[in-house]
């Protein structure tokens, strides 16, 4: 049995290992930008998520192990699904859905604006976040220059 448990942004540091996980797996399927997400470290993304104005925290646990989460936030009007990661092993049981359901009803009671959410290219994971009413607004393109 699948355990969801909500806990409070004290606790954000649970997560780094799996964070770490989809760290790993960004740079393997990067095609352009994999160097990004070396430098785009957990203490950064904490550091950036610590300045929301709300956080949400979901950890997946069966039995004693942490199998996934999610971290979904509120700020001035806009929710955002900040990361969800749920363990391969445990992929195609619904883990993800759930969190996913969870995270969203808790943004919709502050009445967003919208919820976005950003999927690093190469991550094909698409038509899940479009099952969960997430449609595509826009491609970022980047160039990577070095300066000389």
């Amino acid at each position: 049995m699948i355990l969801y448990k909500k806990v409070g942004f004290d606790e954000i540091d649970a997560v780094k290992p799996l964070w770490n996980k989809l760290s790993a797996y960004h740079k393997t399927v990067s095609e352009y930008f994999s160097e990004d997400f070396e430098k785009d470290t957990y203490g950064t993304r904490k550091e950036i998520i610590s300045k929301k104005e709300y956080v949400q925290i979901i950890l997946a646990y069966e039995g004693e192990t942490m199998i996934g989460y999610i971290i979904a936030s509120m700020d001035k009007k806009q929710g955002e699904i900040e990361s969800l990661f749920v363990d391969e092993s445990y992929r195609g049981l619904e883990i993800g859905d759930r969190l996913m359901t969870l995270s969203r009803e808790w943004i919709k009671r502050f009445k967003p604006e919208s919820i976005k959410v950003s999927v690093a290219y190469g991550n094909q994971v698409i038509s899940f976040y479009e099952k969960h009413g997430f449609l595509p607004r826009s491609i970022i393109l980047k160039d990577n220059v070095i300066a000389i």
